[in-house]
Parts: structure tokens; sequence; C-alpha cells
């Protein structure tokens, strides 16, 4: 859990496993789920479960379990399988698998440490890293060790706002080559919605999600991985400051600014905020359910420096080659489903469109997927369901208005699908939410 300190236990007896597990589930049962979700790692939780099988036996969703599923994500009534954790090394195991993250990203930290009198080499090699990672773009670490390195980092600058202070560092090479090929499209909105697709390339540092709020305007929301409480302060000050001032640079405006900034951590001390201040130019919260930038609707249609439409798809040809490396070891369907959320900027991408950029045929995606007792059309039902959701709570648009965005060909079919997913209407989905909103 992110702050905890977890004990790696010797060997727990079968009644101390029960009641840690107990205690650990209860906990997650009560907090926001995108702190344990970690998607390239199938970890689910109990709301996860319950999303994705409505139609279950109400026993299983009464069950308070962590499932590791290998992406079987269907429960044993439909024919898919998923198991328990009961063994207490397994689980500590899995929680603390942190991928790994690219040299741009680890580079940007190293460029900031000069300006405390630290020298990459020397840094690397008391954390023993191979130094190798200061000439070579494409090498990895480990996210345990990037994590380590962090953590030294700010024991040895003692500065609240190191993290934030290395987002000055970023530049187009700070994002590997989707920092390339964000320069390259049309807009400040097309660039942006690159980022959910191929922000592995970076790291598994963490992951990104889209919103169009009711007013038109863009929440971009980041979501940490790394556990550690400090290591996700700095990496959140680094992660949103270095969106704010690439965004700049790339449409030419240094007076950009978001309209607001939310921050999940603690309101840091009157010198910090400054800080923060003279960063972002913008009402800034913390505390907040999730840190996210708001994006203003007119300055997210601005067009970038030099938009190369053919130079783009280059580089996308080359990303979609270094991504189906780092995805082998992610499960297809949730390879599928992360491109198909990076698409929705244009609607409910046709199974063609998602295929080619897996690299597969349609016949072949469909054929794998069944290997994993899953299918692309309850794969896209499930983000249907997650958006349906979402709008009704959210926005006023008319049940008709959401039926056209997710894709359905009338509203008679959204009516059906949307009470086949929860038991429930649209209508009468829409009206629980308002009247829990008002309790």
């Amino acid at each position: 859990l992110p702050g905890a300190s977890i004990e790696k236990p010797s060997s727990p007896q079968p009644f101390q496993r029960r009641i840690f597990c107990f205690l650990l589930l209860f906990l997650l049962d009560q907090i926001d789920e995108h702190l344990i979700y970690r998607y390239d790692r199938s970890i689910l939780t109990l709301a996860h479960l319950d999303t994705l099988s409505k139609n279950a036996n109400a026993s299983a969703n009464k069950v308070k379990a962590i499932c590791t599923a290998s992406c079987h994500l269907k429960l044993a009534n439909k024919g898919g399988k998923f198991r328990l954790i009961t063994n207490i090394k397994e689980l500590y195991s899995i929680m603390h698998q942190l991928g790994y993250a690219a040299s741009p990203a680890v580079l940007q930290y190293l460029k900031a440490a000069k300006d405390y009198g630290l020298s990459p080499e020397t840094v690397l090699q008391e954390n023993k890293i191979d130094p190798e990672l200061l000439n070579n773009n494409v090498k990895r670490i480990s996210g345990e060790e990037f994590q380590q390195l962090i953590q030294y980092l700010i024991e040895k600058t003692q500065d609240p706002c190191f993290g934030l202070k290395t987002s000055r560092y970023v530049q187009a090479g700070s994002y590997s080559v989707l920092g390339y090929m964000v320069m390259n499209c049309k807009s400040l909105k097309e660039a942006l919605h690159k980022t959910p697709v191929y922000e592995r390339l970076v790291g598994d540092m963490g992951t990104t999600e889209f919103k169009t709020l009711e007013n038109g305007d863009t929440e971009m929301r980041w979501f940490c991985n790394y556990p550690d409480a400090e290591v996700r302060r700095h990496m959140i000050g680094n992660v949103l400051g270095s969106w704010v001032n690439f965004a700049r640079f790339l449409v030419d405006r240094p007076d950009g600014n978001p309209r607001k900034i939310y921050f999940e951590f603690e309101q840091p001390d009157s010198r910090s905020i400054l800080q923060y201040q003279s960063m972002f130019k913008c009402p800034i919260y913390f505390n907040a359910p999730f840190s996210c930038i708001i994006i203003d609707e007119n300055l997210i249609q601005l067009p970038m420096r030099q938009p190369d439409e053919r130079l783009l798809k280059t580089l996308e040809n080359h990303a979609d080659i270094l991504m189906a490396d780092i995805s082998d070891k992610q499960p297809l369907p949730m390879q599928t489903k992360n491109v198909i959320r990076g698409l929705l900027l244009e609607g409910i991408p046709r199974k063609e469109m998602v295929a080619r950029r897996l690299g597969l045929t349609e016949r072949t995606l469909q054929r794998r997927l069944q290997q994993f007792d899953c299918s692309y059309q309850q794969i896209l039902d499930e983000i249907r369901q997650d958006q349906a959701k979402e709008l009704l709570m959210q926005t006023e648009l008319s049940i008709q208005d959401i039926a056209a965005k997710l894709g359905f060909s009338e509203p008679r079919s959204f009516h059906r699908s949307f009470k086949n997913w929860l038991g429930l209407t649209p209508g009468e989905y829409r009206e629980q939410a308002q009247k829990k909103d008002s309790d």
C-alpha cells in the first residue's frame, strides 16, 4: 500500500495468513482502487470483479479477495478462471513488482541532481546502477532500482520540491520515441492523447487517463504505481510539471497555464507552495482524491509548431514495434484494452484499427483473445460500461446522446446492454446516483 511499511514475514502460519489477508482486504476495500490497481500486473480488487461480472452469484460478490487472474478476467460461471492469493509471500512479491524505467526518465532526475552538486556518475555508482545508462537511450532499469534512486536523491538534496524542479529539464527525448511523436501531431489534444497508448515506452511508473468535462475542458489524471509515499510525491510533481512545461513548448506558449492542478498528497509548507505556484501559475489544490491537471478547452485545441503527418506515421510504426517488445510481458487482453482506451479520442475504435496497433490481423487478434477466454466484444463492452457510468453520473447528456457517443446504433440497444451489465436501465442508474449524491 502506498506509504505503508510491510515487513516480509518469515514463515506465516495458516491462521496468521487468514487474519493478514482479511485485514489487508478490508483496507483495500476502503481506499481508492487506483492506489492498488496496476493493470500491467493484473492485480484486481473485488471492485474490478464486481464490474466485470454483475451476473455472478451473490456469494462471489461478497468475497473480499485479491485475485491474480493472468488476464482470465471472467468468473467461473462464464467459463473463466481466477485464483485467490492466500500465501503472504506471494502477495508481498506481487505487490512489490514495479516494472521498469527507461533511461530518458532517469536522466531527467540526474540532470536536476547536478544543480545540487551531485555527479550523475557518483549517484549511479552509489546506487549500484550500470553507468552505461548515461550513454544508452534504450537501456532500462528496474522500478525497484528507480524508486531507490529517487529515495537517495530526496535524502541527498533535502529539497521537498526536488521532484517538481526536475520537470524543468523535460525535453522531447525525456519521453523516448513518444516525445518525438507528439511534436509532429496536429494539435495539443492529439499529442496528449498519445500518452496513454505509448507511455510504457518511458516506463511503468504510472498510468494516464483522460476525461472530457461537461464544460469542454480536459482532465488528465496520473496514477503513480510506486508504493513509497515520499517517492510518489516527488514523482507526481515531476510528471505533472513535465506535462505542463512540455505542452508550453509544443504550442510555443510559455504563458500557457492549466486551469487547475490537483495533487493527491498533503499541502506542503508555505515556501514549497510558492514553488508550485511559480511552476504552474494556476489554482492548486492538495489532498485531492487523485492527481490531475485541468486543461482549458481553447488551450488544448492549439496547433503544434511544425506538425508532420508523414514523420508522425513513421515514428508511430517504430513505437508500435517497441511497444510490442515491451508488451510481450503484458497479457493480450490488457494490451487490447489499453489500445482501445488510447483511441477513444476519435470515438469507439474499430476492431481493425486496434488489431493494427497491436501488429495483428483481426482474425489473429480474435483467435488469441479466445485463448484467454474472452473476446474483443467483451473487452469493448467493459470499456463502454465504464464510460457509460461516468457519463451518466457526471454529465447531463441525454441517454440518446450517450448511446451515440458510445457507438450504439440506437438508444434501445444501449438500454438493453446497460441493463444486462448492471441490472438497471440507464435512467434508473442515473436517478440512483443522483439520489446517492443528494444524501
